[in-house]
């Protein structure tokens, strides 16, 4: 069985937000979105501001669901999430605050954060 099926299929998906299954969300997912949310963007046309004010609706969906639901045992239900992110959409930003906010949120866990890439230019 598949943990994590596609409310909406492929086909008929216009929102970003359809791949993102509807769960209801503990206060702990609220409570990341807040570290989240206070990291500074230091690149772009954003720099110096914070992520809460230039966020995307699916950004906040996604780490409110990574942190915020639970399996019937009081665990995070997913512990792996796998992002394709265009070009120029803010991935390094994006992938150096979950990194810092994940450290702040896990301070117990010893979990690994891999950021890869295709060749050494898109890295």
């Amino acid at each position: 069985m598949n943990p994590w099926p596609l409310p909406v299929p492929h086909a008929e998906r216009r929102d970003p937000l359809d791949f993102l299954p509807d769960l209801p969300v503990t206060e702990k997912g609220e409570a990341a979105w807040e570290i989240f949310g206070r990291m500074m963007l230091t690149e772009g046309r954003w720099s110096g501001t914070r992520l809460a004010d230039h966020y995307a609706p699916w950004q906040r969906r996604l780490v409110e669901l990574v942190y915020g639901t639970e399996d019937e045992d009081g665990r995070r239900r997913f512990n792996e999430v796998c992002l394709l992110v265009g070009r120029k959409a803010g991935k390094t930003a994006l992938a150096s605050i979950w990194t810092l906010a994940h450290c702040l949120l896990e301070a117990e866990d010893r979990d690994q954060i891999l950021l890869m890439a295709d060749n050494q230019k898109q890295a």
